[in-house]
C-alpha cells in the first residue's frame, strides 16, 4: 500500500496516493466534495471501448485514470499563484499510449522492475520470461499489465471518490505461474491525497510486485528538465547494480555517496558525479531501501519544485522505492499539446519490492501463494499555496538584515525573497514589536482560501508567542496548523501551554540554522496529515 500527496509543496505513489504541487487550498470541510465521472477515451484496435474516469475535489485537484493499463493520464494541481497545470507526462489521446512509450502513468506487473536474465526459480521449478530489456525481463514482459484493458467501477462520497480497476491474468500469462486476479483502486479525498491500493490473489504459487509508473514534472509536463527539483528520500541504504541495472545483492549505505538524499538536495546537484553507480544508470535509476519500523504506511520521499512551489509527498507500505530521473528520455517523444519530452524531463518514484528479488534470498520475498492476498498501498499528497509564517527575532531565514525583516512596509519584499527561495509564502515577525499580531493577521487575510502552516521559533519570548497564538485563534479564515520549533527541554510547561492553544506538532531542538529549520518544519507540516496503513 502506498500513499501520495500533492501540494504546492509535494507527494507519493504505490497502492498509492498521488498529489503533487504546492500547498492545497483549504475550504470548510463540510463544503468539500469529491466527484467522479466517466467518459470515453477511444477504442482499441479490436473495437473494445476504453473509458476514462475523472476525479476532482473542491481544491482544484484533478486526476484522470483510464481503463487501458490502469494509466493515470492527467494530474492537474495549482501552483503557488493558483495557476493549474498538468504535472504528469503522457498523451492527449489513446493512440499515443498504444504506441511505444516508457510506461507513462501505467500500473506495471506482474513483476515491476527487472528480473535478471528473465529467469527465476520457485518451489524447484525454473521459469523463463521474455527478455524485453537487454538481457533482462522488465515490468512484466512484452504484454504486461500496462498493455491490457482493465474493468472498472466508480465509487464516491462526500469525503472521497475513486475508481476500482480489476484484471484477470491467466495461468501462464507471460510465463508467470498461476491465474492472478489483480485489483488497483485510486482514491482522491478532500485533503488532496491520492491513494493507490493494490491487491492480488493467485491460484498457484507465483511472484508479484506491482507499482505505479507516473512521470512527474512539478513545473508542468513538458516544461524543461527536473534537475532543479529538490528531493528528500527517507532511506539510509540502497541496492547497487551491475551494468545492466540488476542488483548485485548488496545493501549499501548511502553515506558519502551521491545517493544520500536524507537531506533535501536538488536532483542535478550530484547526477553527473564521477561514480560507477551513476554511470551504470546514466543518472539515478536505483532502488532505495526505505527506513521502515513496521509494515504500515511509511513516509518514503518528498519532492519540491522551488520554481512553482508545487510539492509531492509519497508514503508507502513497500520496503523499497525506485528513483528514476528520466535518463532515457531523449527528446524524441512528443506528448500532450505537442510538448517535447527532453532528457531528464521528469522523475519517477516507484514504490516496490526490490528488483530481482526472486533471485536474492536476502531481499524481502515477493512470493504469493494460494489463500494469501498481496496488498500494497501508495499515497501521494499535493498542496498548493502553503503559507509558511516564520516568527522570531533570531530566525534570519530570509537572508536580510534584521531592520528589514520587521514591519508591514516590507511585506512585499519578504514575499519575493521567500518565493525566490521556493517557500510558497513566508513571513518573519518579531514578537517584541507592538504590531506583531496585526502584521500576522494582515498576512493571513491575504491568504484566504489556502491552507496555512505557521512555524514559530519562540527564541525565549514565551509571552509574545502566546499572544500571537491568541491572535491566530481569533482569525476568521483558513484552518491554521501550528508547529513549534526550538523549544528547550527545560520548558515543558511552555510546550504544554502552546499545545493548549491549538499547536498540532512540536519540533524540538532543531538548532539555529534558519534554512534547515524551515526545511524540517515544512516536512513536518506535510507529515502530520498522513494516514497510517497496513500491508
Amino acid at each position: 500500500m502506498a500513499a501520495l500527496r500533492f501540494r504546492s509543496f509535494l507527494a507519493a505513489l504505490a497502492a498509492t496516493s498521488i498529489f503533487a504541487g504546492c500547498t492545497v487550498r483549504h475550504q470548510a470541510e463540510s463544503a468539500t466534495t469529491v466527484r467522479v465521472s466517466r467518459s470515453s477515451f477511444g477504442q482499441l484496435p479490436d473495437g473494445r471501448a476504453v473509458d476514462q474516469y475523472t476525479l476532482t475535489n473542491a481544491h482544484g485537484v484533478e486526476v484522470r485514470v483510464m481503463t487501458y493499463g490502469a494509466i493515470i493520464t492527467v494530474v492537474r494541481t495549482p501552483d503557488r499563484a493558483g495557476h493549474v497545470d498538468d504535472i504528469a507526462l503522457g498523451f492527449d489521446s489513446l493512440a499515443g499510449y498504444l504506441g511505444q512509450h516508457p510506461y507513462f502513468g501505467a500500473v506495471v506487473g506482474r513483476y515491476a522492475n527487472r528480473i535478471a536474465h528473465g529467469q527465476f526459480s520457485l518451489d524447484g521449478v525454473t521459469y523463463h520470461l521474455a527478455l524485453n530489456n537487454g538481457p533482462n525481463a522488465l515490468h512484466g514482459g512484452r504484454r504486461g499489465f500496462d498493455k491490457v484493458l482493465w474493468s472498472a467501477e466508480q465509487f464516491g462520497g462526500a469525503a472521497s471518490a475513486g475508481v476500482a480497476l480489476r484484471h484477470e491474468s491467466p495461468d501462464g500469462d507471460e510465463n508467470y505461474p498461476g491465474a492472478l486476479t489483480a485489483r488497483v483502486t485510486y482514491t482522491l479525498n478532500e485533503r488532496d491525497e491520492l491513494s493507490v491500493d493494490y491487491e492480488a490473489t493467485t491460484t498457484k504459487p507465483t511472484i508479484v510486485n506491482l507499482t505505479q509508473h507516473s512521470y512527474w514534472n512539478l513545473r508542468g509536463e513538458g516544461r524543461g528538465d527536473i534537475l532543479g527539483h529538490v528531493v528528500e528520500i527517507d532511506a539510509s541504504s540502497f541496492t547497487p547494480v551491475d551494468s545492466t541495472l540488476i542488483p548485485t545483492g548488496e545493501i549499501a549505505p548511502v553515506t558519502g555517496t551521491p545517493f544520500d538524499f536524507r537531506v533535501p538536495t536538488p536532483v542535478g546537484a550530484r547526477i553527473a558525479a564521477p561514480n560507477e553507480q551513476i554511470r551504470f544508470g546514466g543518472g539515478y535509476d536505483h532502488n532505495w531501501v526505505l527506513n521502515r519500523k513496521d509494515g504500515g504506511l511509511t513516509h518514503a520521499a518528498r519532492v519540491v519544485d522551488p520554481a512553482s512551489g508545487r510539492s509531492l509527498d509519497l508514503s508507502t507500505t513497500e520496503p523499497g522505492m525506485q528513483f528514476y530521473t528520466g535518463n532515457f528520455l531523449d527528446g524524441t517523444i512528443v506528448g500532450k499539446a505537442g510538448h517535447v519530452y527532453v532528457h531528464r524531463g521528469a522523475l519517477v518514484l516507484e514504490t516496490q519490492h526490490f528488483p530481482d528479488s526472486p533471485n536474492h534470498p536476502n531481499f524481502p520475498s515477493t512470493v504469493l501463494r494460494p489463500g494469501a492476498t498481496y496488498r500494497s498501498r501508495h499515497e501521494e499528497t499535493q498542496m498548493a499555496g502553503t503559507i509558511l509564517v516564520l516568527n522570531g527575532p533570531n530566525l534570519n531565514l530570509l537572508g536580510v538584515r534584521e531592520p528589514e525583516i520587521y514591519g508591514r512596509d516590507t511585506l512585499d519584499d519578504i514575499k519575493q525573497r521567500c518565493i525566490a527561495q521556493g517557500k510558497t509564502h513566508g513571513l518573519e515577525v518579531d514578537f517584541r514589536q507592538s504590531n506583531a499580531e496585526g502584521t500576522l493577521i494582515d498576512w493571513l487575510h491575504e491568504a484566504r482560501g489556502t491552507k496555512v502552516g505557521v512555524v514559530i521559533n519562540p527564541a525565549g519570548y514565551s509571552f509574545h508567542s502566546i499572544a500571537l497564538l491568541d491572535a491566530l485563534k481569533m482569525f476568521d479564515g483558513p484552518k491554521v496548523e501550528v508547529h513549534i520549533t526550538n523549544i528547550h527541554k527545560r520548558e515543558p510547561m511552555y510546550q504544554k501551554s502552546l499545545i493548549s492553544h491549538g499547536v498540532t506538532g512540536v519540533i524540538a531542538g532543531l538548532g539555529a540554522n534558519g534554512y534547515v529549520l524551515a526545511i524540517d518544519a515544512i516536512a513536518a507540516l506535510a507529515k502530520t496529515s498522513k494516514k497510517s496503513g497496513k500491508a
